[in-house]
């Protein structure tokens, strides 16, 4: 049935490709990864990252986000070992507001995935794409104050699955979640429904390693908000 079946999925060869061409063309010849030391699910992130870039003939040393220090001119390790290429799975508006946030722009870390992604991250990304580009229809209309807007979806700027999310239509709150995140302002997007398959509904994320697209995800739900349990779907393609 599936013989002549296909997936959209080249991460992991996407990845090495990433992690030599920073080993032979960036010169770069080891890099320290870190994650937050209570959260199992972002450690085995990365270390299937780590494992990727031994793969690639690059040397890699962990830590945890709370062991990483400061000597003065650059951030540390744990043995005091000067960090010049850290990848982080921590958000970087959680960076800033850490105590070592104000060494920041004068560290000579070189970080992995950079600071510019912050922009890319923050969701008035979205009413700013609708003001540059009014009524595209591959855009939903947004804003930053909701009173614009009939039906839509409240965000924080700064998120991720599903957390401090609400839906308003037709007068009433369809559902508000809970999170970490509500002290972050918000953007108001207008509401569009997904679609229905059987009681479940599908959302597709793109994966882009570098400057390559190189595969999609498929997560659905039974209700209106995805989040960190929603389920992780295979797909195929003709």
């Amino acid at each position: 049935m599936y013989a002549n079946k296909d997936q959209f999925n080249s991460i992991h060869e996407t990845l090495l490709q990433q992690f030599q061409h920073l080993n032979k063309s960036r010169n770069i010849q080891k890099i320290h990864f870190a994650s937050v030391s209570e959260n199992e699910e972002d450690y085995m992130t990365v270390a299937y990252l780590m494992d990727c870039a031994q793969q690639a003939g690059l040397e890699v040393s962990y830590l945890t986000m709370q062991a990483l220090g400061w000597n003065g001119m650059t951030f540390v390790d744990e043995w005091n070992e000067p960090i010049r290429h850290l990848f982080k799975l921590y958000p970087w508006e959680f960076m800033w507001e850490e105590k070592f946030g104000k060494y920041l722009p004068e560290a000579a870390t070189a970080w992995i995935e950079p600071a510019w992604k912050m922009v890319l991250s923050n969701k008035t990304l979205l009413p700013a794409l609708w003001e540059m580009y009014p009524n595209h229809p591959l855009l939903l209309p947004a804003y930053t104050q909701a009173r614009k807007l009939e039906n839509f979806v409240q965000k924080p700027i700064w998120g991720r699955e599903g957390a401090n999310v609400g839906i308003f239509k037709q007068g009433n709150w369809l559902v508000q979640t809970d999170g970490d995140y509500g002290k972050n302002p918000s953007i108001f997007q207008g509401y569009m429904e997904l679609p229905d398959f059987s009681g479940n509904r599908p959302v597709i994320g793109s994966w882009i390693v570098g400057d390559t697209a190189c595969g999609i995800g498929i997560r659905e739900t039974k209700s209106l908000v995805h989040d960190n349990l929603s389920r992780f779907i295979p797909h195929y393609i003709d």
